[in-house]
């Protein structure tokens, strides 16, 4: 073999080129004269299909077949055959003409001449027209025109697509053999090259045609890429190759963008009648609302879409928008499919609106689903496996080659290192292939509503003010003080302030941050499933399927610092340690069993540091990593009977209760010198019930989900369930569920032989004590009636149990490996279940929804920020903004149209302005602006002046007459009384009213001893301390 080698090698790859190259000579060759119905005046078709001349006069021998092509290059061979040549004709003579008629072009510039010279030099005489079919659908006539007198057949008519996108219609018929086959070859070249790399004498030509090997498998790889989940054929452009017409909107001339301003209902696109051939197609509108109202009805009307085909007795593929489908994305892309029962039926595409709903048709995309392939079949999923399994195989091959280089030329210690580099790389990647996050800039926020405007308010204040405690540019006129609000999230704060040394901008600052949640999860998985001897490969696929958890994405940086969970699996390595015979804090003595107290050795160290960092990320890791080290250490205590194992339970637990307390010491503080604010504190036992754990919502599918059977039961779930809120986030995925499902048996199955059944052991007993509390009308409600209710969010132990799931996938599989892999090719094919294992688990917890920042959240960033800046520009610096409505803070319910957290929009994108919005509820702050927002309006304006105020910022969602006809009350009332017109927003939403005119009258109305008097009342009165 080893002789043959190189021979081996060229002789595949002309192999598998010719075969290629056949095939595309096969789709170059589409017989027209025997697939397609084609016209004649003078001639007449005859079985064999050929059309000869029955009537020598002038002519069409040949007209038709006026079937749509889709944009691309062509080539059309016609083979004539002249029956009545004549030896002493004039060679000059022209016999007839052929030519192309491409629908609306506005010439003839493909057709040419035949002559009898033609003829003479070959009967039958072929001519080839190239041309180009533009934008579009155009219908197509491929012509023979005969003068009279002459006796023409036409043998043959044959059409070459020359562009690849138009020509490789056969490798979808054939890709499954055509890459097994190539799969094979590479494989057969594979193996001897591998054992040749095993031989210690390795010299650089070895490593060259090693290079030589990976370009072959890229090569195959692209190969396999042209067929790619079956791209559809076309892709055109409906808006800008036909014509379209509205009854509510407006087209725009250049764009072709339709428009309308909803305060109409009916069509706002019509028309098109795009001339379509018999078969299926697949349209996708791309539809934007402007004026999104993510506080809306969920299921309101927004608009519809179908399609109006002529000829047909019902409407096609008719699809319902809702508020819903574009807070998920906006624009929105609605795609279905569709058949065309009859040849060039007039088809047109149409939208309809409800009123009071500003939507623009920006394009409608139509490609056509051809050929006979299992493209077409309905068994969509298994067809998209097959893809997936080759792809798999493929990656799994180059995965392959580059250990066998990592093997030779890397050290252990460079190993190690590679080995994060390379989940680093994966991660990153896995990263922008979900979210397509290269498509917009980092410096807008991911998201833009809800509680990520809380995210970004504490991100912007670490930022400004050296840490989050403290705000001056909130709360005014005191600042927002957070100690009645206490985040034991440090951990996460000092890594958000080295970023800030970089850059200032807080959305730059808050993506990167949440990218770098991803990263640490992966790392610290990775991190934690070696130190257990796990190989590297299952370790990786599962440290990577746990940085992308369902939750991670759910919740995104609404909860920024819950979806920071990469510090459980650190805490649970710790306390599987606890289990062990040498737990933390002892090591054992030299020639005995006993155990001596010790915190120099490296467990108790690491033990220490990890205890702290879990008090440093989060009351609810922090409390729930208590609960698990109360577990650990008592069932190892009644399981071994060694009193170690406790007493390091108790330090561990001793260190992270300390940890939390020194996090949450000026909060402390503040509190003991200023008195409880029993206005944050929740008193409803209730909200362990609504926000516990459901074991269902973790083992069914994520909405969304790619595989449509699995999103249909996903939301014939959620159409019936109770107590759905943020639990909805706890998806383990299929491979997590897996795991859970091995840890509930394992616990009627149960061994100690060897050390991995024991770990598995006392991860299932770890499950089911987290299900057991957190689970609704568990120990967990029991909690919150008996000691504290403070907490109510049990769902998010979830993470815990993913890692504890997970674990246990990655236990089975190093079992499988140490167990079964004994040769070079079960070690092959071990790597391609654990490719197929981490591809189909992340394809299986993400969904095509997940694109951050949605198209909504950049238009409305970018258009905020310009408003707050012109505002900022037209007052002093440090000047203060009252803000309206009045809404307390934090934790508020939505008002009307506005969330919880709106009002923070103005001080995230100013730099000099302080803003009334953050004072905390229950302080003296926010009682005096509660009760002067309830004053008439000329005391409360006399009031904030007093005060210092330079300006009224208005958010009419906030209003019940937000929507009125004249627009808020509360606008015109300030309109006219302080005789200026407002600066509004680019959809007038926001209103702002500068003071300072008002502030001049008021000081010309009161003498300095006045308004000094005045103003010192007001602080006396509500105890306010600037």
């Amino acid at each position: 073999m080893k002789k043959y080698f190189k021979i081996i090698i060229i002789i595949l790859i002309l192999l598998l080129t010719v075969v290629e190259y056949l095939w595309y000579k096969k789709e170059s060759n589409v017989d027209i004269l025997k697939k397609y119905p084609l016209y004649s005046i003078v001639g007449k078709a005859y079985p064999d299909k050929q059309i000869k001349t029955v009537n020598p006069i002038d002519g069409w021998l040949v007209y038709g077949p006026y079937t749509p092509m889709r944009k691309g290059e062509y080539e059309i061979t016609y083979e004539l055959f002249l029956n009545n040549i004549k030896p002493n004709e004039n060679p000059s003579k022209v016999v007839g003409y052929v030519n192309i008629d491409v629908e609306n072009h506005p010439t003839l510039i493909y057709q040419q001449n035949f002559t009898i010279n033609d003829f003479k030099k070959t009967n039958p005489y072929k001519i080839t027209l190239k041309f180009t079919i533009p934008e579009g659908l155009p219908k197509i006539q491929y012509r023979v025109f005969q003068y009279g007198g002459n006796e023409i057949t036409l043998k043959g008519l044959k059409l070459s697509p020359k562009s690849f996108w138009s020509k490789y219609g056969i490798l979808k018929s054939n890709f499954i053999l055509y890459n097994f086959v190539l799969i094979i070859a590479l494989f057969l070249i594979l193996i001897p090259e591998y054992y040749w790399f095993r031989n210690k004498e390795v010299k650089k030509n070895r490593l060259l045609e090693g290079s030589v090997l990976v370009l072959i498998l890229t090569l195959g790889f692209l190969n396999l890429n042209k067929s790619w989940l079956f791209k559809e054929d076309t892709n055109i452009n409906v808006l800008k190759s036909y014509p379209s017409f509205t009854h509510v909107g407006t087209i725009d001339n250049v764009s072709k963008q339709v428009n309308g301003d909803g305060s109409k209902e009916g069509f706002l696109l019509f028309g098109q009648n795009v001339p379509l051939a018999k078969g299926k197609y697949r349209v996708k509108f791309k539809i934007n609302l402007s004026n999104l109202n993510k506080n809306d009805d969920m299921e309101k009307k927004i608009a519809y879409c179908d399609v109006y085909i002529d000829g047909h007795e019902s409407i096609s593929g008719i699809k319902m928008l809702t508020n819903r489908d574009f807070i998920k994305r906006n624009p929105n892309t609605v795609s279905f499919k569709f058949r065309v029962i009859e040849d060039l039926a007039n088809v047109q595409f149409r939208v309809y609106q409800y009123k009071l709903n500003i939507l623009s048709v920006e394009s409608i995309k139509l490609q056509s689903v051809i050929g006979k392939s299992i493209a077409t079949v309905k068994t969509g999923i298994i067809r998209k496996l097959i893809v997936l399994i080759l792809t798999i195989i493929m990656i799994s091959c180059l995965i392959f080659i580059f250990k066998i280089y990592f093997n030779l030329l890397t050290s252990n210690r460079t190993k190690v290192v590679s080995e994060y580099v390379l989940v680093i790389i994966l991660c990153l990647l896995t990263f922008l292939w979900i979210t397509k996050l290269w498509k917009t800039s980092l410096r807008v926020p991911i998201d833009y509503g809800g509680d990520a405007l809380f995210s970004a308010m504490t991100i912007k204040s670490t930022i400004d003010n050296n840490w989050y405690w403290n705000n001056k540019y909130s709360g005014a006129p005191t600042g927002l003080l957070m100690h009645d609000y206490p985040m034991s999230e440090n951990v996460h704060f000092l890594i958000i302030k080295i970023i800030s040394i970089f850059s200032s901008d807080w959305a730059l600052v808050m993506n990167i941050f949440f990218i770098l949640t991803f990263l640490l999860a992966a790392i610290s998985a990775l991190f934690v499933f070696r130190q257990f001897k796990i190989s590297y490969a299952p370790a990786a696929a599962a440290s990577l399927l746990y940085a992308f958890l369902p939750t991670h994405f759910f919740r995104n940086v609404s909860h920024l610092f819950v979806v920071s969970y990469y510090a459980v699996p650190l805490i649970i390595m710790v306390i599987l340690w606890i289990y062990s015979d040498n737990p933390p804090f002892f090591i054992k003595e030299k020639n005995s069993e006993n155990s001596k107290f010790s915190f120099r050795d490296y467990k108790s160290i690491v033990s220490l540091i990890i205890g702290l960092i879990i008090s440093s990320t989060g009351i609810y890791y922090a409390f729930f990593a208590c609960l698990f080290i109360i577990v650990a250490g008592f069932s190892s205590y009644l399981s071994h009977k060694k009193i170690s194992n406790l007493v390091a339970a108790l330090i561990l637990l001793a260190v992270v209760n300390i940890g939390f307390i020194v996090n949450l010491s000026p909060s402390i503080v503040y509190k003991l010198k200023h008195g409880k604010n029993m206005a944050t504190y929740h008193y409803d036992p209730n909200g362990a019930e609504i926000h516990g754990l459901k074991i269902i919502q973790m083992l069914l599918p994520i909405s969304d989900h790619r595989i449509p059977a699995f999103a249909k039961l996903n939301k014939k779930y959620y159409a019936i369930a109770l107590l759905v809120n943020e639990n909805g986030a706890a998806v383990l995925g299929l491979v997590g569920s897996i795991g859970f499902i091995i840890l509930i048996g394992w616990l009627f199955y149960r061994k100690s032989s060897c050390s991995n059944e024991d770990l598995t052991g006392n991860l299932s007993e770890l499950n089911v004590a987290a299900v057991l509390f957190a689970t609704i009308g568990g120990f967990s409600s029991l909690f919150a009636f008996l000691i504290s209710p403070q907490l109510r969010a049990y769902n998010r132990i979830s993470v815990f149990i993913s890692f504890f799931s997970l674990f246990a996938v990655v236990l089975l599989l190093d079992k499988i490996y140490h167990k079964f892999i004994k040769t070079e090719l079960t070690k092959f094919i071990y790597y391609v279940l654990i490719m197929f294992i981490f591809v189909f688990g992340i394809l299986d917890e993400t969904n095509k929804t997940f694109v951050f920042p949605a198209t909504w959240v950049q238009s409305e960033y970018n258009e905020t920020a310009g408003y707050i800046k012109k505002i900022e520009s037209s007052v002093p610096k440090n000047s203060m903004i009252f803000q309206l409505p009045y809404l307390a803070f934090p934790e508020s319910p939505t008002m009307y149209w506005m969330g919880a957290y709106e009002l923070f929009k103005g001080y995230l994108h100013s730099h000099t302005l302080r803003w009334s919005f953050g004072s905390m509820k229950g302080r003296e702050c926010d009682l005096w602006q509660k009760e002067v927002t309830a004053k008439p309006l000329n005391e409360f304006l006399e009031e904030i002046s007093l005060v210092g105020f330079n300006g009224i910022y208005v958010d009419k969602y906030g209003f019940a007459d937000a929507f009125a006809p004249a627009g808020p009350d509360i606008v015109s009332k300030l309109s006219d009384t302080l005789k200026i017109k407002p600066v509004t927003n680019y959809n007038n939403r926001f209103f702002f009213f500068n003071l300072e005119e008002y502030n001049k009258k008021l000081q010309k109305k009161y003498s300095a001893v006045e308004i000094k008097t005045k103003r010192d009342a007001i602080f006396s009165k509500y105890k306010l301390n600037i």
